[in-house]
């Protein structure tokens, strides 16, 4: 090759390097809480309304907005409140693109994304149809703080929690389903909180925090669940999170 067709590609490559600018990827946190106790596997919210959920977040559900999101990562977490809070959280993690954008194929990572949201799918898909349903009782407080404790100590850029549940506490620690217990923790949520469940746990700070809460409902229970959300969501706001119900 000549000495100027050398020196032509080599400006070449030069200005298509400089021009593409390094990739500076965010990362993003997900944790999907499920409550299993007192219900059916037909009653529980499927797998694609929970990746949906998450999708509608993020706006990924869409074909042109998911590329906004190709060169992030994720860590997308379930778990499930149970009368144990033993059950650990299982996770998927898709992770950051690095490089520049002239080394990062975007039309590749757009498709290993959505690869993995269905990942995420056959995760939750598979965790529900091995899980026990209709459990005796139902710590959501102790196994909410737990997993809230550690959503707090991440430091991805958006942090979100999903939660599905009858928000119906039935514990040593309180029973929702006590209508006179369940007066009182609406009427004076944090103070109730302070004197039935603090002691065994402290929630952590939340501040940037974003809970996505969705209660489960029926006609019989309707009254019952809105006391219980009063008292859940004063609880998680004192605490610095936001809280989106049935967003």
């Amino acid at each position: 090759m000549a000495l100027q067709s050398k020196l032509t590609l080599a400006a070449f490559i030069f200005l298509v390097l400089t021009g593409c600018s390094n990739i500076v990827p965010e990362t993003h946190s997900v944790l999907v809480l499920y409550d299993v106790t007192g219900s059916t596997h037909s009653a529980l919210p499927p797998a694609n309304k929970v990746v949906a959920d998450i999708s509608k977040i993020y706006n990924i559900s869409d074909d042109d907005a998911i590329e906004d999101f190709v060169y992030d990562g994720f860590d997308i977490g379930m778990t499930f409140f149970d009368e144990l809070s033993g059950d650990r959280i299982k996770h998927k993690r898709f992770k950051p693109a690095k490089g520049s954008t002239a080394t990062v194929n975007p039309i590749k990572r757009k498709r290993l994304l959505q690869k993995y949201l269905q990942s995420v799918k056959n995760m939750i898909a598979r965790t529900l149809q091995n899980t026990p349903v209709n459990r005796q009782k139902s710590k959501i407080y102790s196994k909410l703080c737990k997993s809230l404790g550690k959503i707090s100590e991440s430091d991805a850029d958006t942090r979100h929690v999903v939660i599905y549940t009858d928000l119906l506490e039935n514990s040593e620690l309180a029973n929702f389903y006590d209508i006179a217990t369940l007066n009182q923790a609406a009427a004076e949520p944090v103070a109730f909180a302070r004197r039935h469940f603090i002691s065994s746990c402290a929630l952590p700070d939340l501040d940037g925090v974003i809970v996505h809460l969705y209660p489960y409902r029926s006609a019989s229970t309707d009254t019952r669940i809105n006391l219980a959300e009063r008292f859940w969501v004063a609880l998680l706001e004192d605490a610095g999170a936001e809280v989106e119900v049935d967003p």
